[in-house]
């Protein structure tokens, strides 16, 4: 059985203090990992973030061919350890400062490139240093047949990639206070049928596909974040966060082009799961 698009969880132990920026990545060389891996770097985002330097990085990481493949299969059947040389970070880390709301959307493994900004973001809103007072992630499981053959090997892959990000989505909620009311929403779409039931905490599922369009509209209107009333507090922008497919980023190019009398701007991460 394959291997390909199964998610593989990666913990890299630095041997001295690293600062990486939300939304950058790292190349990672494994020399022993298989004959020919000595050969060749790998890409991977880091999906750990913290104000200060880091000692352990987190890569959440989609098994393809190759090295990423022999990874998992290693670590399906004894847990494996290897050396590792981190070389990095590398990649451009967006400001958020001057943005009140961010609507954050991913396909599949595209939530590697958003959870780190998700953790600064929080991080800022607790910590009273960012302007930010809403986030919105949108998450859209793809359906059966669009990247794999149907099958029950399909519905394993799926599932497989929402319950290994279950952790990482529980530790933003845990982490989102509700001392200041709480500032995070997530929305989890899978397209094949299933229960609306919750995906860890306040974290709901939807059946079918996100309408983008509409998401987009509502949030650059501000009408969800709380305000002070009888008051003429001015509007603040709307940033619309993404590392999704082709097809899901050109329709969100439309929809924020469609709200030009709004403040709403578009940013792609450097990390795009085509």
């Amino acid at each position: 059985m394959g291997q390909e698009g199964k998610p593989l969880k990666i913990r890299i132990v630095l041997p001295g203090p690293l600062r990486v920026k939300a939304g950058q990545y790292v190349n990672l060389w494994l020399p022993t990992v298989s004959i020919m891996s000595w050969t060749q770097t790998h890409p991977f985002m880091v999906t750990s973030w913290s104000p200060e330097k880091q000692d352990v990085l987190e890569l959440f990481v989609e098994s393809r061919r190759g090295i990423t493949k022999t990874l998992h299969a290693r670590a399906c059947f004894d847990g494996s350890s290897y050396s590792a040389f981190v070389s990095g970070p590398y990649g451009a880390s967006k400001s958020m400062n001057d943005f009140e709301c961010v609507l954050a959307i991913a396909t599949d493994f595209g939530i590697s490139g958003i959870i780190s900004y998700l953790k600064k973001l929080i991080y800022g809103y607790n910590t009273s240093t960012s302007y930010v007072r809403r986030v919105h992630f949108v998450w859209q499981v793809q359906s059966l047949g669009e990247k794999f053959s149907f099958s029950n090997l399909d519905f394993i892959n799926y599932v497989e990639i929402a319950r290994a990000s279950e952790s990482l989505l529980n530790d933003l909620l845990a982490d989102d206070l509700p001392e200041n009311g709480y500032m995070l929403e997530i929305s989890f779409y899978i397209k094949f049928n299933s229960p609306k039931e919750a995906f860890g905490i306040r974290a709901p599922i939807y059946n079918g596909e996100p309408e983008y369009e509409a998401i987009v509209s509502e949030e650059s209107t501000g009408v969800k974040i709380p305000r002070v009333t009888n008051t003429k507090e001015e509007q603040g922008k709307t940033l619309v966060l993404v590392s999704a497919r082709s097809g899901v980023r050109d329709r969100l190019r439309s929809a924020v082009n469609i709200q030009s009398n709004r403040k709403v701007c578009l940013y792609e991460t450097d990390f795009q799961p085509d």
